[in-house]
């Protein structure tokens, strides 16, 4: 009906044209593909049959060879050994007889005669004596050692194998010399042990000064390392004597303090009147904390001090009352381009205004109970040698200003800026001297 040779479906497929009627895809299968594949895996398994026939061929000839070619050692306790290789102590071998389905060219036996062939027993008898106590007892045990030579048997007695003597054959004896061996000794240094440390409990340090002197006596050493206590709380060490005197960064709080206090024993020893009193950072930084409480305050003249700033102006066990020879502050500054004179006025007007109060508070005469509590006029002196150092404005400061304490407003001006090395040296000598 659809004629020889053609599919239905692909004939349905291709004559259904009209709408409505759903299509079908005839899936196309690649037979190509299959066939090359079952080749290949045909091919592979050819060469592995090959392969493994190679292989069998290789073994049984290898093995032929080594039954073709194998020597019969005639010595016991022996590995058997091939033509052309020795064969451990034994010198005298024996071959199988050449017969017409094993003869091979390369093959050359060394004894043809087996009349020639040692015996079991000479063979044997060319062993030394052993005397250990394993000997011995294996010589208790009557036991027969029996060997397979050509066919026949042979009896071997213990006794007569172990207790031969080579030299009554006539054999000559050698003697074995006494070498000295020569002990190793190791190059490497001999420490102590760090195992006796946990039961005795040595410490490094304690190891690092045995068998050393000390240079610097311990006391010395002490006193060098000894810090110095200077006033309320400031502790000076030797780092710190050494960075004022090198003057590598800005001086901190404590060092400025603490020489405030060698201006203060310096000045106590002046003579004339009225005496120069020098006060700390400390006074400055506990006066500026009451100034918010001041400055709210509704009466200024009925205002009451600390007992701490009342202390740092009049002395603790002084007799000496405060006196006003001016009523202005005078401002020593060795590095006016620091700031500005609007922003030295900011900082120092709180204490301008509190001073007035805190000095007719603590007067001890008439004359100061009457003083005037208006604020103390700022001046800013001039003609004072300057510097361009931060590190150096400690120093500079605090002999600017014990000048200007002993020789007045010119004093302060002919300080020579050379001689700071020099008199930072003085300064530290009398610092040690007084608080040491």
């Amino acid at each position: 009906m659809f004629g020889p040779g053609i599919d239905p479906e692909a004939l349905a497929a291709r004559t259904s044209s009209r709408r409505g009627v759903k299509k079908t895809k005839v899936p196309v299968v690649k037979k190509a593909k299959g066939k090359m594949r079952k080749s290949v895996q045909d091919s592979n398994k050819k060469i592995e049959r090959m392969i493994e026939a190679n292989n069998q061929k290789i073994v049984k000839a290898v093995t032929q060879w080594f039954l073709d070619n194998a020597v019969i050692d005639c010595e016991t306790n022996i590995c058997p050994s091939f033509s052309g290789f020795s064969a451990g102590k034994s010198k005298f071998t024996h071959q199988p007889p050449v017969t017409a389905g094993n003869k091979s060219p390369e093959t050359h036996f060394l004894n043809k005669n087996l009349s020639n062939m040692l015996s079991v027993e000479e063979i044997v008898s060319t062993y030394p004596p052993k005397d250990d106590d394993a000997n011995n007892t294996a010589r208790d045990n009557a036991e027969v050692v029996e060997t397979i030579v050509e066919g026949t048997f042979e009896a071997i007695d213990c006794d007569q194998v172990l207790t031969h003597n080579p030299s009554e054959d006539g054999a000559a004896s050698t003697e074995i010399p006494s070498v000295k061996v020569q002990r190793r000794v190791s190059k490497r240094l001999r420490t102590v042990s760090t195992r006796l440390d946990s039961p005795f409990r040595c410490e490094k340090r304690i190891r690092s000064i045995i068998g050393h002197s000390e240079a610097v006596d311990d006391s010395e050493k002490a006193l060098l390392q000894r810090p110095l206590t200077c006033g309320e709380g400031n502790l000076l060490t030797s780092k710190d004597i050494n960075e004022m005197l090198g003057r590598q960064k800005a001086m901190p709080a404590k060092i400025m303090d603490s020489l405030c206090l060698v201006g203060r024993y310096i000045l106590r020893d002046d003579s004339r009147k009225p005496r120069v009193d020098i006060l700390d950072s400390k006074f400055v930084l506990m006066l500026t904390k009451l100034y918010s409480k001041f400055s709210r305050s509704e009466s200024r003249a009925e205002f009451k001090f600390s007992k701490a700033v009342i202390d740092r102006v009049e002395g603790v066990g002084e007799v000496d009352p405060v006196d006003l020879s001016t009523s202005k502050i005078q401002v020593l500054d060795c590095n006016a381009n620091l700031r500005t004179d609007a922003s030295m006025f900011t900082e120092i007007r709180p204490i301008a205004e509190m001073l007035p109060y805190l000095f007719k508070e603590v007067a001890g005469n008439e004359k100061m109970s009457q003083v005037a509590t208006d604020e103390y006029y700022i001046e800013r002196i001039t003609d004072v040698p300057q510097i361009t150092s931060t590190n150096d404005s400690g120093l500079v400061a605090f002999f600017i200003m014990l000048s200007h304490a002993i020789f007045g407003r010119e004093g302060s001006m002919e300080f020579d800026l050379t001689q700071i090395d020099l008199e930072a040296k003085k300064v530290v000598t009398v610092l040690i001297e007084q608080y040491l």
